[in-house]
């Protein structure tokens, strides 16, 4: 007899085994844990495919992503991708959430959804940056490698 049994961001197998006519239950416990977001950086004006890989992940119907920076909070759905593994969002346009004028750049929290109500903090941040930041920053070059050599 072979048993699953989710609850929220934890899944519980459970594998009954009947040895001499006495059962046996043995009880493997995974945890959501995100081991990577891919890319942890993007522009404010959203757009960028982003995927984030952990284990206990899976299709719910409810899943999603959420975006927290300054004070606002962006949720997003996001597509689960059986061969992957992950789940993959297009990130929101920041510059939308408010009028005010928000200082780029800014780390975001990101947290996920199983249930379309309860968020966990997926320990890893988003950096969320001004297009015109990124321009002056491709104009950066390398003077000097040290040390010039390695074993």
């Amino acid at each position: 007899m072979l048993t699953l049994k989710i609850e929220f961001l934890q899944i519980y197998l459970q594998i009954s085994i009947h040895l001499l006519h006495l059962p046996v239950s043995v009880i493997i416990k995974i945890e959501t844990r995100v081991m990577s977001i891919r890319p942890n950086c993007g522009p404010s004006t959203g757009g960028t495919l982003m995927s984030i890989l952990g284990t206990g992940i899976y299709e719910t119907q409810h899943q999603g992503i959420r975006f927290e920076y300054s004070k606002y909070k962006v949720d997003v759905e996001c597509s689960y991708d059986p061969n992957t593994c992950c789940f993959s969002c297009i990130t929101p346009h920041f510059d939308n959430v408010t009028q005010e004028n928000i200082e780029w750049p800014q780390y975001c929290k990101i947290k996920i959804t199983l249930d379309g109500e309860t968020y966990y903090d997926c320990e890893k941040s988003f950096l969320i940056y001004c297009n015109h930041s990124f321009n002056i920053a491709s104009k950066i070059m390398v003077n000097t490698i040290f040390p010039r050599c390695a074993s």
